[in-house]
């Protein structure tokens, strides 16, 4: 064991030396770009700058407006043009230098494309004004956007300045990786292997000989028990998905039937819609059983997409409604009014998914009904959606572990305790996966309250 423990040690020493020659000569490589970009931007103004000015620059005097001889200036330096949207209509109301291939009408859909991207290959660029939205557009191929613009005439000393730093980076490792023992470096890079092939979820086996060879067997072994409890989760999911999907497929089919059946009696017609409610839900279940597995093992794709708030959430409750809930629930949508001005980015399904697990749940704990509401707020630095209710709630203990619990699948108390299932477990890796977070609490009417708490945008 003093053999591993001086071999790590030794690797450790000299892999701290390359991390901090690699930090300096890139530290040293980034200032240099920097002193050399600030220098060939000089006399030039940047559009945002620019359209901050706009609000103050572009007045609306004796019927018309008037811009800002400064701003004025600005744009003819530059070859940028400038108009001014009607947030009501979509209408140009003022435009200068505005190409003719330009259009002068817009609708919100528009707007949302050219505002992240480009207007007829035109960068362009908006900022809020009093009277609707200006938009400042650059030169064709003047300006490469994405999340940010620079200057074309930068990509090339981009282009240099990674390739540059790269070749540092390499020429750094491959002197430590002479200077290493060749044995010792080839074993270490077996067991580094192997550990993030674990990590990732891929199974190994490592040549448990050489240098460090306990601990390559450790590992092998870890990879053989973590392959037996994957194949036999998989197997009873895969098992239970089946088994129960056939039936309730059946059941939704003929409780749909008889919903729709206007020849039959309306009680019977009400408890249908009930059946298929509840079998939905199951089905859900079901699927929440199959969603847990992939996001334990971090292979739920995120297709996020940037989306306002209050749109989703109102077809959200739109679509949980049409699904049919017993009439003895009643559910409440209220929102903060300027949620117009924000965006998140999310996978949409997932947070659909994480919403409706949350109705759900106050449907399923309070049998004799109760009334829910949907509140959507802008809180700071988040975008929060809540659902309370004013049900049976959940007591004091129950909702401390519920904040803390970490992992489903592997807890210990699943049977000993009031537990709340798959559902919830679900909002809270759906809120990690989203760099958000969750919190549960009994509100003033002592039903359950539980937050999701997702970054915000301003759009």
């Amino acid at each position: 064991m003093n053999r591993l423990q001086s071999s790590i040690k030794r690797f450790v020493q000299r892999l701290a030396i390359a991390v901090l020659l690699i930090f300096v000569s890139n530290l040293l490589l980034l200032v240099i770009y920097m002193m050399q970009f600030q220098h060939s931007v000089n006399g030039q103004t940047p559009v945002l700058p620019l359209l901050k000015t706009f609000p103050k620059g572009l007045t609306f005097q004796h019927s018309q407006y008037t811009m800002d001889h400064q701003i004025k200036s600005q744009l003819d330096k530059q070859g940028m043009w400038s108009m001014l949207i009607d947030e009501k209509n979509g209408h140009v109301l003022w435009s200068y230098r505005l190409p003719e291939e330009i259009p002068t009408q817009y609708t919100l859909s528009d707007i949302a494309s050219f505002s992240r991207f480009y207007l007829k290959d035109y960068p362009v660029t908006t900022w809020s004004h009093p009277h609707g939205l200006i938009v400042v557009g650059s030169p064709k191929n003047s300006v490469w956007k994405a999340a940010y613009m620079i200057p074309t005439s930068e990509l090339g000393t981009i282009t240099g300045f990674i390739i540059t730093v790269v070749i540092c980076d390499l020429a750094i490792i491959l002197l430590i990786c002479l200077y290493i023992d060749r044995r010792s470096m080839k074993a270490v890079a077996n067991i580094l292997s192997g550990i993030q092939s674990l990590a990732s979820g891929r199974l190994i086996h490592l040549n448990d000989k050489g240098t460090f060879e306990e601990v390559a067997n450790q590992l092998n072994q870890t990879s053989d028990l973590l392959k037996k409890r994957s194949t036999a989760q998989e197997n009873w999911i895969m098992g239970i998905s089946h088994d129960v999907r056939t039936p309730l497929t059946v059941i939704i089919g003929y409780a749909e039937n008889i919903e729709a059946n206007p020849s039959l009696p309306v009680d019977v017609q009400q408890k249908a819609s009930s059946i298929k409610f509840q079998g939905i839900r199951l089905r859900d279940l079901v699927d929440d059983l199959n969603m847990i597995t992939r996001l334990e093992d971090s292979k739920e794709l995120k297709r996020n997409q940037q989306m306002p708030p209050l749109v989703f959430g109102r077809e959200v409750i739109a679509q949980f409604l049409n699904s049919g809930i017993p009439e003895s629930f009643a559910i409440e949508l209220s929102f903060d009014k300027h949620l117009d001005h924000i965006s998140i980015i999310a996978n949409k399904h997932l947070l659909q998914r994480a919403i409706n697990n949350l109705l759900h749940n106050s449907i399923k704990h309070n049998p004799s009904g109760c009334k829910i509401s949907f509140i959507i707020s802008d809180e700071k630095e988040h975008v929060t959606f809540c659902v309370s209710d004013d049900g049976i709630g959940m007591e004091e203990d129950e909702i401390a572990q519920l904040n803390i619990r970490s992992q489903y699948m592997t807890s210990t108390h699943l049977f000993n305790q009031k537990h709340h299932g798959f559902g919830l477990y679900i909002v809270q890796q759906i809120a990690k996966i989203h760099s958000g977070n969750t919190q549960f609490s009994r509100n003033r009417l002592g039903g359950l309250k539980a937050i999701i708490a997702l970054p915000k945008e301003m759009i």
